[in-house]
């Protein structure tokens, strides 16, 4: 049987559970999580669209940009999930709305062309420029 990953929101408006297991977790460096989250990077853990299932309240869908949306809270900002276009049988997870976010260790860096320069980035990951 598998253990529900289960994570939030700040404010606590928002909760959810992650069924199954996660794909992949990541830092990315791209502009546009650096900028919806005001973060120098974030990270995500891919799931299953089928296994993510928001268990309390209604966040709200941003179109960041013209191939991926984001769920966030309108209450306290929280950044929930990242979904791109082209791969809608996923979704991404901010790894910090986990209540455990240390059961998710990051495997890679992600748009590293992207990062910012004062950035240490880990070299035991591996890196990827574009992803």
């Amino acid at each position: 049987m598998t253990k529900a990953i289960k994570g939030g929101c700040l404010c606590k408006a928002i909760r959810y559970e992650i069924t199954g297991e996660t794909h992949s977790t990541c830092h990315c460096h791209c502009r546009a999580c650096r900028h919806t989250t005001g973060a120098v990077a974030v990270t995500w853990t891919t799931v299953a669209i089928e296994n993510f299932h928001i268990t309390s309240g209604e966040p709200t869908l941003f179109a960041s940009t013209k191939w991926g949306e984001r769920q966030f809270c309108d209450q306290c900002g929280s950044q929930i999930t990242f979904q791109h276009a082209d791969f809608n049988r996923y979704i991404d997870v901010t790894v910090n709305t986990l209540d455990k976010p240390d059961a998710e260790p990051p495997e890679r860096h992600i748009w590293t062309r992207s990062h910012v320069s004062w950035m240490k980035i880990d070299e035991h990951l591996p890196k990827s420029r574009e992803d």
